[in-house]
Formats: C-alpha cells, structure tokens, sequence
C-alpha cells in the first residue's frame, strides 16, 4: 500500500479493540491480530478519532514533540501504511 498526498484522511477503524498508556499502545481485530506500538503510537491513534490527514497529525506532533515536521511526517506515514494494511486504520476519500 503506499501513501497518497491527495489530502485524503485516515481514521479508526471502528471494530478495533484498543488500550492505550502514555507511550505504548495495543490494538486488536476480530481475528486475534495484535499490534504493539510505542512513543507517540497513542497520540497518533488518539487524533484518528476523527478523520485526519496525514498533514493534520504531522502538525500536531511535531509541535507537542517540539519535532522537525518532515522527520515527524516520515515516521507518521510509515505507521499509518501499517495500520491501514493490517486493517486497523481505514482511509477516507479527501474533502471535495
């Protein structure tokens, strides 16, 4: 899967069953896949609450992690790719 820069969003998928902590995070489906992530993993799925760019959550983090942008935005889209493939995050169409 790669990554469009067509402002698409991404959010939860909905049927995901998930704990987080400050700094580590657990997400489960229904057919018993389990990942581990950690660092700013539960910040990161706390803002796909809601549909979110992959502009919106770089923005976000680098200025609570005090982080240069575009090494945030590689990091977060590499998580993002990874979720999505394993059906954790979901993608929605972009704004019209």
């Amino acid at each position: 899967m790669t990554l469009s820069t067509g402002g698409e969003r991404w959010i939860r998928n909905p049927t995901i069953v998930w704990r987080a902590v400050p700094g580590f995070l657990v997400l489960a489906d229904a057919a018993g896949d389990v990942t581990r992530a950690e660092g700013p993993a539960p910040d990161i799925w706390q803002l796909l609450a809601e549909p979110r760019t992959l502009d919106d959550v770089t923005d976000e983090l680098a200025a609570t992690y005090g982080a240069p942008a575009d090494e945030v935005r590689t990091d977060v889209a590499r998580f993002l790719v990874d979720l999505a493939e394993r059906g954790f995050v979901d993608r929605v169409a972009a704004r019209p």
